[in-house]
């Protein structure tokens, strides 16, 4: 596996907190920062499980089903039972390695240098920044239990036609209530992306979003 949704990683990095799609994790950051210095920490020292403490599981799934790709089955499976523990540790090993071969920057030497907060569809998000060898805007929201970092108000900006493909299958495979759910959850994370990039990304880029989001939203 060679992540390229590190490439987008490489201009921005987006957390957020715990959503209807995903299950409450009780020991989430109860700030943005510690959200995003957290997944770093695990990321860059290869724990899974450490990672996916502070990211909801359909996102790590939908990520994996971008990248490999996975078929309708095996997507709706990861999606409801989760991957593999090696599965996962062998894409954030690759994707370490993509996002130092793209921005030229060692993940591990980011860190927190401060926040602003703004809110979505009624969910609160914080766009954080991140200093070290390089500079990277992270986006956070707070859920019930705290802060997990969203991967697709990070990425899905830069990923919205796989992204529009794989949600295209899935709906013409099922259209249940927890894909309804799911559905929703990806819109809002979505729309906290485009509101943060929305000065970053090119006319094509900006209109596939909004074709996307009217798909979820429908």
């Amino acid at each position: 596996m060679k992540p390229a949704i590190a490439l987008g990683l490489a201009m921005m990095i987006v957390a957020a907190g715990c959503g209807d799609a995903s299950e409450p994790k009780s020991t989430a950051p109860q700030d943005p920062a510690s959200a995003v210095g957290l997944w770093i920490e695990a990321v860059v020292s290869g724990d899974s499980a450490a990672v996916a403490a502070v990211v909801p599981d359909y996102q790590i799934a939908l990520l994996v089903a971008i990248e490999n790709p996975l078929s309708v089955a095996e997507t709706r499976r990861a999606l409801s039972d989760g991957l593999s523990a090696a599965t996962q540790a062998a894409y954030w090993t690759s994707f370490v390695q993509a996002f130092g071969d793209s921005a030229g920057v060692d993940l591990a030497s980011l860190e927190a240098a401060g926040s602003e907060k703004f809110a979505v569809d009624g969910r609160d998000f914080a766009e954080v920044t991140m200093e070290g060898e390089g500079r990277a805007a992270v986006v956070a929201t707070r859920g019930e239990e705290g802060w997990l970092v969203d991967l697709m108000a990070t990425l899905g900006p830069t990923l919205v036609r796989p992204l529009r493909d794989l949600v295209d299958a899935l709906s013409r495979d099922a259209n249940d209530e927890d894909l309804a759910r799911l559905f929703g959850e990806l819109a809002t994370s979505l729309r906290a992306g485009q509101q943060s990039r929305s000065e970053e990304l090119p006319p094509e880029f900006r209109s596939d979003l909004e074709a996307l989001l009217q798909v979820l939203e429908r």
